[in-house]
């Protein structure tokens, strides 16, 4: 459904699979209110909707197991900052790809969802600090996104974020930063080899997309430099799986 168009959800309970995109307030609010137990695929896109407003209640929809059947789920740019002691197992819920979470919502996912293969999502800094990991071992494939334009030295801590999931056999990691950006500071990081050795023993493979927004600074050649220098140390270090470092010059 796309736009303003109109719909009665409640005519429509027993539907498997659900796309909106820049769907209007009324119909959104249906979720809210409606069961769809027999929905399978739900996928959400609403650029249109203002910044503050993330249907943030309506994860509970979803986690108290008001769509047992929901095996998809795709909210993009649908930010999830609290949890809900209602939550549920959703032993159904394989894919999920949301916005912006934090450590915290990392961990009650995974315990919510013990099936789920593939995650998406955009890691925010946490200071959250788990006293016992569970891990989770259904896990496959792991995209996670980084803030556009965050300091490099914010991402320290995304060790935290294999450490639940050692059975990971897919990583794909979205940075974005400016070309002026780009200093020696690249150089020295090691892009989680340290961590992906401890956490992830049955990774086979790893691609980090480096998005770059062009500048006038590209035409230097000791830019240029610096980016060939970055895929090289990239690959040295990732050499016992398949590997890739793709830099992407946006803008």
């Amino acid at each position: 459904i796309y736009g303003l168009a109109q719909l009665n959800l409640k005519y429509f309970t027993n539907i498997r699979r659900l796309i909106l995109i820049q769907a209007s307030d009324e119909l959104v609010e249906q979720l809210q209110v409606i069961r769809l137990k027999s929905l399978e695929h739900l996928t959400i896109i609403l650029d249109n909707r203002q910044e503050e407003d993330r249907l943030a209640y309506f994860w509970n929809r979803i986690f108290i197991y008001d769509y047992p059947a929901l095996v998809s789920c795709c909210l993009y740019k649908i930010i999830l900052k609290w949890t809900n002691l209602q939550w549920r197992i959703m032993p159904s819920l394989s894919i999920l790809k949301i916005g912006d979470i934090d450590l915290l919502i990392y961990e009650s996912i995974l315990s919510s969802c013990p099936n789920l293969y593939f995650f998406k999502f955009t890691r925010l800094t946490s200071k959250y600090q788990s006293k016992t990991i569970r891990q989770h071992l259904n896990l496959k494939k792991l995209v996670i996104v980084m803030p556009r334009f965050e300091d490099l030295s914010h991402d320290c801590h995304s060790y935290k974020y294999f450490s639940y999931v050692p059975k990971l056999e897919q990583l794909i990691v979205h940075r974005t930063n400016e070309s002026k950006s780009i200093s020696e500071v690249y150089f020295k990081f090691d892009w989680y080899v340290t961590s992906i050795n401890q956490y992830l023993p049955s990774l086979s493979r790893f691609v980090y997309y480096f998005h770059i927004l062009k500048s006038d600074r590209l035409v230097n050649s000791t830019t240029q430099n610096r980016f060939e220098q970055i895929q090289e140390n990239f690959n040295l270090t990732h050499r016992l799986y398949q590997r890739r470092l793709i830099l992407d010059f946006i803008g």
